[in-house]
């Protein structure tokens, strides 16, 4: 065969496999490494849903996250906040109380009336973290996987709060897992650890 065709077809064949294989992006935050990219993982692989040993799993919402499981770590499951406009599936809090707070993860869901390209949904959230005085410290999108992470600070009842943020659409879905915490080391590392990868363990559900 003429090597020009060979060199032809096999560039075909990695340009082709680098659409399907997709790396993950991650980035470096206060948290440690942080994952992008939202994965989509299968009900089934999970024994069905619930909230069991550190493991959230929820068909309504289509989402899974874990957490530590034992003691360090609480999960309220759809808790009632007052003037919420998202959907809020669940709350998870450290049991450690700093200066009367507790860092903590929350998820959001926004059911979206049309189509909406993350990078849209980006500059709407970052606008609107703009528009409540916090400061945008870093943000990055994943097109390819429907992801976003946004890296904020502000001010909350008087204390300054470090937010890091993974966003991800899908089924005309929007979902945002928000780390919150005290900014520096008036949170320990062992906490940062814990957020990170609670807030890296989500995923969607097919």
């Amino acid at each position: 065969m003429n090597r020009s065709v060979v060199v032809a077809m096999t560039a075909l064949i990695l340009f082709t496999f680098g659409l399907v294989a997709h790396s993950e992006i991650t980035v470096e935050s206060p948290l440690g490494e942080v994952v992008v990219s939202c994965s989509v993982a299968d009900l089934r692989d999970y024994g069905g849903e619930g909230n069991r040993d550190g493991l959230y799993v929820t068909r309504k919402y289509g989402f899974v996250i874990s957490y530590p499981s034992g003691s360090g770590w609480e999960l309220i499951d759809s808790p009632k906040i007052p003037e919420m406009h998202y959907e809020v599936p669940v709350f998870i809090l450290s049991t450690q109380v700093i200066d009367g707070f507790r860092a903590h993860i929350s998820v959001f869901v926004a059911r979206l009336q049309d189509d909406m390209p993350i990078s849209a949904y980006m500059d709407t959230s970052m606008l609107y973290l703009k528009n409540s005085g916090r400061t945008i410290v870093a943000s990055r999108t994943d097109d390819a996987t429907s992801s976003g992470y946004i890296e904020s600070i502000g001010s909350e009842q008087g204390k300054e709060i470090s937010t890091i943020q993974r966003l991800g659409i899908r089924n005309r879905t929007a979902y945002i897992v928000t780390a919150n915490m005290l900014p520096g080391d008036a949170t320990s590392a062992k906490t940062k650890k814990d957020l990170g990868d609670i807030l890296n363990s989500f995923k969607f559900l097919r």
